[in-house]
This record gives C-alpha cells, sequence and structure tokens, in this order.
C-alpha cells in the first residue's frame, strides 16, 4: 500500500534538505575560522566533558544526513513498521498516515538538533542549561502525540 504524503510531511522534507544543504555549505565555507580544538560532548548539564579536533565534527552533519537517509527509506516501507496496534483494511490508511507523520516529524526534529550543534560547536562554549530538556521533550512529546493519533485511529 502507498501513503499518500501530505503537506506536512512535503513542507518538513523539504526543509530537512533544506537544513542538510545549508550546514553542509556552512561548514565547507566556514571550515578555515573553525578552530583546531572544539567540545564533542557535553554531560546532561551542558557542560564541556570532552574536546576534539576540528575533524570530528564532521560527524555531526554526516549522522544527521545518514539519520534522515535512513528514515527516508523507512517511511517507503510501512509494511515493517511496529505499529503498536492491529492494522486493519479499515484503519490502515489512518494509522501509516499517522505514523508518516511521526518520521516526518522526527526527521526534522533530529536535522534541527544535529544541524543546531554544528553551529554551536566551534563557539567553544556550554550548551544552554535548557538544550537537553527542549531536546527530550521535542522528541518524547512528538511519539506522544503521533502515536497517540495512532491509538485514537486504530
Amino acid at each position: 500500500m502507498k501513503i499518500r504524503r501530505g503537506k506536512l510531511d512535503m513542507i518538513l522534507n523539504l526543509l530537512c534538505l533544506i537544513l542538510l544543504i545549508g550546514i553542509t555549505l556552512w561548514l565547507t565555507i566556514f571550515w578555515d575560522r573553525i578552530p583546531d580544538q572544539v567540545p564533542m560532548h557535553y554531560d546532561f548539564a551542558g557542560n564541556i566533558n570532552r574536546w576534539g579536533k576540528k575533524s570530528e565534527m564532521l560527524l555531526l552533519p554526516v549522522m544527521a544526513w545518514l539519520l534522515y537517509l535512513l528514515l527516508t527509506v523507512i517511511e517507503r516501507f510501512p509494511k515493517i513498521w511496529n505499529t503498536g496496534v492491529t492494522v486493519t483494511e479499515e484503519n490502515r490508511e489512518r494509522v501509516y498516515t499517522s505514523l508518516l507523520h511521526l518520521i516526518s516529524t522526527m526527521k526534522f526534529i533530529i536535522v534541527c538538533i544535529f544541524t543546531w550543534l554544528t553551529v554551536q560547536t566551534p563557539l567553544g562554549i556550554s550548551l544552554p542549561g535548557w538544550f537537553m530538556i527542549v531536546v527530550l521533550l521535542a522528541v518524547f512529546g512528538n511519539m506522544g502525540f503521533w502515536l497517540g493519533k495512532v491509538y485514537k485511529n486504530k
């Protein structure tokens, strides 16, 4: 069964691609201005607890691209999704559409997080205290919202 992408999914995918291409170009353009040592790990409070070479920064956009591409492939095969509900002919479109929205919004959240970290890292400062809370709320709030829709639509 092919799921129709809604406007939300198309807009979020376009925004993901804009951010991914943008952060790749940004790194290319500003590479010479990035310090040789940059923060590479933070504790839960956002304090820097490991420094690394600037070449390690390349992992951030690479991971963002890989996660985006992996989720894009996964969204093409709804039959492999663990829906959490019994999928019937009657509810199939509603359940799969909600899960497609979950994947699209999750891709956007992931790309935003990695983009922000890529831009933040060369500054060499700790992450704001609210960063981890916002990330957790965005990821788990998004999952809760769309899974709630799945259970409502079963």
